[in-house]
């Protein structure tokens, strides 16, 4: 990972990274050993909220903001579920990007991995940091109307329509 990284930096490529901690895997100490200097590298971080909060160690997320904040992670896009999101950039009063209402979910598995999908795909068409954020929340609850990590998800010209309010999601 560390090499994927360095190549990217090297060639001046904006890194989006969701941290995915995995206790099942090895211990809170070294998930922060690894996963912190990780963020430090990277231009944009996506971990749930109860994710940052073990990775800072905090119990409250407002703090575990402030301390990735102050240990340098400067843009941080934190996911709260099916209430959405919180863009919290260093310097910045934190932004809540509700989540989108969904009557009959089906399936969480990919959502935060569709979220991500979203928030660079909004990276990507150069839109402003909290469309892209929404962006993400609205595909993270396509992503949730179908078994799987992706069955669900719209082509552009239906998420579009979604965004614009032309459309629900309907799968």
């Amino acid at each position: 990972m560390e090499e994927i990284f360095r190549v990217a930096l090297k060639n001046n490529q904006t890194i989006v990274f969701d941290p995915n901690l995995r206790l099942r895997l090895c211990s809170i100490d070294t998930a922060r050993s690894i996963l912190i200097p990780l963020m430090l590298k990277s231009a944009y971080v996506l971990p749930g909220d109860e994710e940052l909060k073990l990775l800072m160690d905090r119990p409250e997320l407002p703090e575990a903001i402030e301390k990735a904040h102050s240990i340098g992670v400067n843009n941080l896009v934190v996911k709260v579920g099916a209430e959405g999101a919180i863009l919290a950039r260093a310097n910045e009063k934190p932004k809540h990007v509700p989540g989108f209402n969904l009557k009959f979910p089906i399936s969480s598995m990919g959502a935060g991995d569709c979220f991500g999908a979203g928030f660079v795909a909004g990276l990507l068409k150069e839109q402003p940091l909290a469309q892209c954020v929404r962006w993400g929340n609205a595909l993270g609850a396509f992503c949730l109307m179908a078994w799987g990590p992706y069955q669900a998800l719209p082509s552009y010209q239906e998420f579009q329509a979604f965004l614009s309010g032309e459309s629900g999601i309907s799968r």
